[in-house]
Order: structure tokens, then sequence, then C-alpha cells
């Protein structure tokens, strides 16, 4: 895990709320996004406790062998804190 724990990384997450248009009856629409980090333990810290809660479902970790999704982060996340 520690390896794992060393690499690249980039966040993928979707926040929810960005307007389609402005008109009454508009439609809310997920705005992807993502941001690299340094290392997977950066990207962690980065999820739990800097990211929008509301955001946090979403994300995943990217590396060049592996995607991390929710549970996987919660995991590693209690493992490093």
């Amino acid at each position: 895990m520690t390896l794992l724990l060393d690499q690249p990384a980039r966040v993928s997450w979707v926040e929810m709320g960005q307007m389609l248009t402005q008109s009454s009856g508009s439609k809310l629409v997920p705005d992807s996004r993502h941001k690299d980090f340094e290392s997977v333990r950066i990207a962690l810290r980065f999820i739990m406790e800097t990211m929008n809660k509301g955001s946090q479902p979403s994300a995943q970790i990217h590396t060049d062998g592996a995607t991390l999704y929710q549970a996987d982060i919660e995991k590693m996340y209690a493992a490093i804190k």
C-alpha cells in the first residue's frame, strides 16, 4: 500500500448544481472536474478534508495502474489519518 500512496494521482469528481440555462425551469447539470496531485496520499487528504461533502461520493482517484472508488478512499484515508 505504501507504494500506491506515493504514486502521482488524478482525482475526478462531479459537482452538481451548474445551471444549464438561466430561464425558469432550468435543469441542473453535472459539472465534471479533475485535479492532479503529487501522490495518492495528498489526493486522499484533498477528498476527505477539503472537498465539498456533497461531491465526495462521486470522487475517484486514478493512478497509472488503479482506480480507487469511495469505499477504497475511505479505508485508505482511515489508515493514514
